[in-house]
């Protein structure tokens, strides 16, 4: 999923998907966070491989890329 995948209107236009793509990604999101700690004072995603809790590759993506400021 991609980021124009959960906007409302795109380079193309309305995107009358975005609901339903949103409502996936938060769950999605929901899932993966049950999965994240805190080590050494940072946050840590603990998930190898996305597919183990049903998550797509981008989310897992988006995860490791994520940085937190303090």
């Amino acid at each position: 999923m991609s980021y124009s995948a959960i906007d409302m209107l795109t380079g193309e236009g309305f995107n009358e998907q975005y609901a339903f793509n949103q409502v996936a990604y938060l769950k999605a999101l929901e899932r993966a966070r049950k999965h994240l700690s805190f080590q050494n004072g940072q946050l840590v995603f603990l998930i190898k491989n996305g597919s183990d809790i049903y998550i797509r590759r981008f989310i897992q993506v988006h995860f490791r890329n994520v940085q937190f400021m303090e």
